[in-house]
């Protein structure tokens, strides 16, 4: 070996290839039938309403739930507080807000997304824009104590 700036050189390579040798064994395609067998197909694609959920339509705009706040009709519960208002678009809109006073991010998300599952329960008529203001409650409380809460409040409403 050669050193050449400090770094050693060696032999060049050759560049022609070598024939392989008989005993070489490359992978075919389902070589092993047994373990193609195994291979299940992957599973089909489901969708919401397949699996009979329904899709809850959002409020977003900040207008749509102040609007809700001061003309809407409410009515107050241990876990949550309910404003509901009919809207024209023959859809229910949900709208839900967890305040930092419920805790951290994680509680705040617990809290929706129970209350998001009770209303799904429900099965409301169409038609109406909902702010639902979680309280710290809805995290600690059961679930069947938030929905059969729920139930009353709307049933208070006459929106059941």
């Amino acid at each position: 070996m050669n050193m050449k700036g400090g770094v050693r050189v060696g032999k060049d390579i050759s560049a022609q290839e070598t024939s392989a040798s008989e005993g070489t064994r490359l992978p075919q395609a389902y070589e092993n039938t047994q373990w193609a067998q195994c291979i299940s197909p992957p599973p089909r694609a489901r969708t919401q309403e397949a699996l009979g959920i329904m899709k809850v339509e959002s409020l977003k705009e900040n207008r749509d739930f102040k609007r809700l706040y001061y003309r809407g009709q409410s009515v107050v519960g241990g876990c949550m507080v309910l404003y509901v208002m009919p809207n024209r678009l023959g859809v229910n809109r949900l709208g839900i807000t967890a305040s930092t006073k419920i805790g951290c991010a994680v509680k705040r998300n617990r809290a929706r997304r129970r209350l998001k599952e009770c209303y799904r329960a429900l099965g409301l008529r169409q038609g109406l824009d909902i702010v639902v203001v979680a309280r710290a409650r809805a995290v600690t409380a059961p679930f069947t104590a938030i929905e059969k809460e729920m139930r009353s409040l709307f049933y208070k409403l006459k929106m059941l």
